[in-house]
């Protein structure tokens, strides 16, 4: 991959949220005390990801390279190192935890390139994204790239463990994806069907990041299994966030294009429970998807955002939410006390901050005790 990533400023890769957002002295505070612990380390996983080699197709390399080097938060490569630390009392990152974070980056990078195929996305990370760029089929190949990359990495750390819970991913990740496209055009969606997705398409990722980087930082099998707890906390938490700002943010903070699940069909959570409060935009949605007729209309997706923004409306959700950061915390506090515990619990609150505001988290905190 040729192209430069960015200043070598990690901070800058982990600003998920804009300085307008409600909760980002949160969010800053918390990303200050991560980029001073795990700097020097996140640039080296840095510089493996500009190490990755050009695919045969030059077009294919750069729509991969692209998104690669587009930013991102980087959240996946700092749990794989905050677990690590956590369990080894060391304060730098072996080579084959560094090559899995940078693993973990680009299998994560490479569900990105296909899902924006797969939901006809238009922006991502607040650029058009490579199938708008370059078209679909560079895209899916450039996908299919970065994965092979990402699994030379996990085969050269030479861990069977590592091996196992890579596999284990990947067969999440498909199985996940094929629950979603199944449920597309119904209206019903509950919350141990959100899971059951999302325990998938995301958290499993997170697991692969945390376990892994715990297991080779000598993590025993108590360890290991709270890392899991935390990260598929962390990971339901994330995602549940996530489908609350596609209803309620702007595209401008959010870095892509607002009601995208709306666009494609999708009935997330929030939406379910927006739906469930108003019933005369449930029939007209309920009629459309069962009339087969695609995207819902303009005027139709434009109330259903607006409603979105009325407030207690998803206040439920947001609960949720916080209840999810609860169980992470509550895993994480048994893991060993130390500075990089610190930081990881403020990595997971920050996770909140982006669409519930600086006090929530401290909320769920407090409720733990």
């Amino acid at each position: 991959m040729g192209t430069a990533l960015h200043s070598g400023n990690v901070l800058d890769l982990l600003a998920a949220v804009s300085s307008s957002r409600q909760g980002a002295p949160t969010v800053a505070c918390n990303l200050r005390d991560l980029v001073s612990l795990l700097n020097s380390d996140l640039a080296k996983v840095e510089a493996l990801l500009l190490d990755s080699p050009p695919g045969a197709d030059p077009r294919c390399a750069a729509a991969a390279s692209d998104l690669v080097g587009s930013g991102g938060k980087r959240l996946r490569p700092a749990l794989c190192l905050l677990t690590c630390r956590i369990a080894s009392a060391c304060h730098r990152a072996p080579r084959a935890v560094l090559l899995l974070a940078s693993a973990v980056e680009l299998l994560h990078t490479a569900t990105l390139l296909h899902d924006d195929v797969i939901d006809d996305a238009t922006l991502r990370r607040g650029r058009p994204c490579a199938r708008t760029s370059w078209g679909n089929a560079v895209s899916v190949i450039a996908g299919d790239l970065l994965l092979v990359q990402a699994l030379d990495r996990v085969h050269a750390i030479g861990d069977s463990r590592v091996d196992t819970l890579t596999d284990r991913t990947l067969l999440q990740l498909v199985e996940g994806e094929v629950d979603q496209l199944q449920r597309r055009g119904t209206i019903e969606f509950d919350e141990q069907q959100f899971e059951a997705i999302a325990s998938r398409k995301t958290a499993s990722l997170f697991v692969l990041a945390a376990v892994g980087g715990a297991l080779l930082g000598g993590a025993d099998a108590a360890q290991a299994a709270a890392v899991e707890k935390m990260a598929v906390a962390t990971g339901l938490a994330f995602q549940l966030d996530d489908d609350l700002l596609d209803l309620c943010s702007t595209a401008e903070a959010l870095g892509k294009a607002v009601g995208q699940d709306l666009a494609t069909g999708s009935v997330t959570l929030p939406l379910a429970e927006l739906l469930r409060q108003t019933p005369h935009l449930r029939e007209q949605v309920k009629d459309h998807l069962e009339q087969g007729a695609g995207p819902l209309p303009v005027a139709l997706s434009e109330q259903i955002l607006r409603s979105a923004r009325i407030p207690a409306v998803l206040e439920r959700c947001r609960r949720r939410v916080g209840d999810h950061v609860r169980d992470a915390l509550q895993a994480t506090a048994r893991l060993r006390p130390c500075q990089e515990r610190d930081v990881l619990e403020g990595l997971i609150r920050m996770l909140t901050a982006r669409s519930m505001g600086a006090t929530q988290p401290e909320e769920a905190t407090r409720s733990q005790a």
